[in-house]
């Protein structure tokens, strides 16, 4: 659970570099889905190179 892992980070029993590196494969796992959904699903990829092309003026 989250707490345990909060826990055992507070404890100094986890590196934060190995939670760093479990966080990144999580995310990359999590998002792996979007990113093909993106490449093989043409209005979706012509919707985020649209998306790409915006620049933002402040």
């Amino acid at each position: 659970s989250f707490q345990d892992l909060e826990t055992k980070f507070v404890n100094k029993e986890i590196h934060p570099q190995d939670l760093k590196i479990a966080v990144v494969k999580y995310l990359d796992q999590l998002l792996q889905p979007v990113r093909k959904h993106f490449e093989e699903n043409m209005e979706a990829k012509k919707l985020l190179e649209t998306v790409k092309s915006y620049q933002v003026t402040r």
